[in-house]
């Protein structure tokens, strides 16, 4: 038996659970509907994305039925395959080798895909509650957080090369490409670790809001973008510790950077809506609806959109 059935792993099966009963949560507070916005059908449960700049797709994993959904430009279905009836929790694009990684949290496993084409899975003793993936553009490396493990590992199609401990219950991961560092959300402890990037070797862990879940890096301040779900706030970080805190919407999740904005976009599950914070002053400046439990949160360079997926609406919303 896998340590995360007993351990580590109980915290995000709790996250799920709650995604599960509070569905129906309706946004409080002031929402700015989008004329920008519209959705697109996708699988059952869609929830992270990772996009292909090559050809321009977007890969949407839906954990409901274990199928990968791929969008074309703003809205179209490319293509929709099988990979396997599992809790996918994030995916990742390796331009270095054109593959695309997907975690598979249910069975340990960390799929990569060739197109539409599953072309390998990555299974170790070391994956334990395989959660969260990142690229580093620097190294290009893949790194993976194992909520149940309490660590994050390097890996690539050939498999695992190595884990080096973090915080309990690891989910979010992010690459500074200036201090070559990356940072790990410990939702369990509170708390986020820094690590080496090139080594993997922790250099210092502190605390930030109440269950920290995901990261983002924030390339014009160098700064940290960490999304506490307990808080419901979002903590910017430096290398040394927590900067300023910023109120979102209720149960904030995913978060991604738009570089032409200069602002980062969050999802907050529980307030079914989508936060924008301003990456200059750090503070929200707009937050509108976005489907029922908004989750995942990708962006396309080549076009400026951006991707939310609705957990519990089966939708995925593109803002332009």
């Amino acid at each position: 038996m896998n340590s995360w059935n007993t351990g580590g792993g109980f915290a995000i099966l709790a996250v799920f659970v709650t995604i599960l009963v509070s569905g129906s949560a309706v946004a409080s507070g002031t929402m700015t509907p989008r004329a920008d916005r519209h959705s697109c059908n996708g699988g059952s449960m869609p929830t992270s994305e990772a996009f292909d700049p090559t050809n321009h797709l977007m890969y949407v994993s839906d954990s409901g039925d274990g199928n990968v959904t791929l969008l074309e430009g703003t809205c179209t279905v490319y293509a929709t395959f099988q990979v396997g009836p599992s809790y996918f929790l994030s995916d990742v694009y390796d331009p270095s080798d054109h593959l695309v990684f997907v975690s598979d949290f249910s069975n340990n496993e960390v799929f990569f895909i060739d197109g539409t084409s599953v072309t390998g899975v990555v299974k170790s003793s070391q994956l334990d509650g395989v959660s969260f993936l990142a690229y580093d553009p620097l190294l290009n490396d893949i790194w993976a957080t194992n909520n149940g493990g309490n660590t994050v590992t390097l890996l690539n199609s050939s498999g695992v090369q190595k884990s080096e401990p973090v915080g309990e219950c690891p989910l979010g991961i992010a690459f500074s490409s200036r201090s070559e560092t990356m940072t790990v959300a410990n939702l369990c402890s509170n708390t986020v670790t820094i690590l080496n990037a090139s080594s993997g070797n922790p250099i210092r862990t502190f605390g930030v809001g109440s269950s920290p879940y995901d990261v983002a890096y924030n390339p014009d301040s160098h700064l940290i973008y960490v999304s506490n779900c307990g808080s419901n706030n979002i903590s910017v970080v430096s290398s040394t510790g927590v900067v300023r805190s910023v109120p979102v919407g209720k149960y904030p999740q995913e978060l991604a950077f738009d570089p032409r904005t200069h602002q980062m976009f969050v999802a907050n599950g529980h307030s079914n809506s989508v936060s924008i914070v301003n990456s200059s002053y750090s503070i929200q400046t707009d937050r509108f609806p976005a489907g029922t439990f908004p989750y995942g949160v990708g962006y396309d360079p080549a076009t400026g959109v951006i991707f939310v997926t609705g957990l519990l609406s089966d939708e995925v919303y593109v803002i332009r």
